[in-house]
C-alpha cells in the first residue's frame, strides 16, 4: 500500500470516505510533491476551508435573491454576484462564463437540437 494510500485508508475510517474527501485529497496531491504524504488533520483542515467558503458564498448568494427579486431560490447568477461581491473576481467572472454555457446547451436541448 503507498503512503498516500494510507493516509487516505485512514481517512476514510475517520470521515467515512465520502465523495469530497477522496476529490479534495486527489486535488491537494496535484500540487503537492510526488513524494509528500497529507495528514488527515491537514485534510481535515482543507475540508473545514472548504466548508467556510460554500457557507459564506451560499449566504452572499441568499441575501441577493432576497435584495433582488424577493425569491427563495438561489441560482447561479446569484452565486456569481456572491463571489464577485466575496473579492472573488477571477471565480466570478469564469463562474458566469460556464452559468451562460449551461444556459445556452439547456436551451438547444430544450429547442431539440
Amino acid at each position: 500500500m503507498t503512503t498516500g494510500a494510507r493516509v487516505f485508508a485512514g481517512m476514510s475510517s475517520l470521515e467515512g470516505g465520502d465523495l469530497t474527501t477522496v476529490q479534495e485529497y486527489r486535488i491537494m496531491k496535484k500540487i503537492l510533491p510526488p513524494d509528500s504524504t497529507i495528514s488527515p488533520e491537514g485534510l481535515r483542515a482543507v475540508q473545514n476551508c472548504v466548508s467556510v467558503l460554500v457557507a459564506c458564498v451560499s449566504h452572499e448568494a441568499g441575501l441577493n435573491a432576497l435584495q433582488n427579486g424577493k425569491r427563495k431560490l438561489v441560482t447561479g447568477d446569484d452565486v456569481c454576484v456572491a463571489l464577485e461581491n466575496l473579492g472573488l473576481d477571477q471565480y466570478g467572472s469564469l463562474s458566469k462564463s460556464y452559468v451562460q454555457k449551461f444556459k445556452e446547451a439547456r436551451t438547444k436541448v430544450a429547442n431539440g437540437h
